[in-house]
């Protein structure tokens, strides 16, 4: 994951330093840079699915810095969602964020109409899948 992205992101955001998750690119992702005892390991036998995990890092330089700097990338969300992107990230071998489109402290964004013209202007991309009901995928 490249440090950069990730200060982008959380520039575009005016997001302090508050963690981020990831979506990992497949569970051997997890398995070898995450610590998972027998209890996360049953657990994330859910993945893929609509779950994030918080695991303890065991390779910290698996993702950005800037992913969790308040404690220093001890720690990381991880999702693997249900979703057609998923197989994109599974392709590029690489973890994404995963972060709600809104700036922080303001409303998340339900569909195209209700995106932060700031944000918009800032991206570089936009996937849209359509409104969202209650503003968290």
């Amino acid at each position: 994951m490249i440090e950069e992205s990730v200060s982008r992101i959380r520039e575009i955001k005016e997001r302090d330093e508050k963690p981020f998750s990831i979506i990992v690119p497949d569970i051997n992702f997890v398995f070898e840079n995450c610590v998972v005892n027998r209890e996360a390991e049953e657990k994330l036998k859910l993945l893929p699915g609509p779950y994030t995990f918080f695991l303890s890092l065991k390779n910290k330089n698996s993702i950005a810095t800037a992913i969790n700097p308040q404690d220093n990338n001890q720690s990381v969300g991880v999702r693997i969602p249900d979703v057609w992107f998923t197989e994109f990230i599974k392709e590029s071998n690489a973890p994404f964020v995963t972060t709600s489109v809104n700036k922080s402290g303001e409303s998340y964004m339900t569909n195209l109409e209700n995106l932060d013209k700031d944000i918009f202007e800032k991206v570089d991309y936009i996937i849209y899948e359509g409104e969202i009901d209650n503003g968290v995928s």
